[in-house]
């Protein structure tokens, strides 16, 4: 079962904002084991810079 999201990525460094360094999407393929689910796999993919 696909699960999909979107991600931001920001920088933090001593003594300035935040920046935003990237942005990719998510996908997280469920997997069922016996009566629990579990993530099995993180694919990211869409990566870009932001403008």
């Amino acid at each position: 079962m696909p699960d999909m999201h979107a991600s931001l990525a920001f920088i933090r460094w001593p003594g300035k904002p935040e920046k935003l360094t990237t942005v990719a999407k998510f996908v997280h393929i469920w997997q069922q084991d016996g009566q629990q689910w579990r993530v099995s796999r993180i694919i990211s993919y869409a990566h870009s810079v932001p403008n």
